[in-house]
């Protein structure tokens, strides 16, 4: 999931997600990959969010 809530202070967030997906089956393929999802401070036409850098790291415990 992702946080939806919008505030208009600050530049908007950035998300990088990083993902594998393997075939447990006799062939044990895998794959990676990657997506960057924007979510702007406002829903105003042409508006998009800034990416200042990594904040959070969630594969730590």
């Amino acid at each position: 999931m992702l946080r939806a809530e919008r505030s208009e202070k600050g530049n908007g967030r950035v998300y990088h997600i990083y993902f594998t997906a393997t075939d447990n089956q006799v062939t044990g393929g895998s794959c990676s990959g990657s997506v960057n999802i924007g979510v702007p401070d406002t829903m105003k036409s042409g508006q998009s969010a800034v990416d200042d850098g990594q904040l959070y790291d969630s594969t730590l415990p």
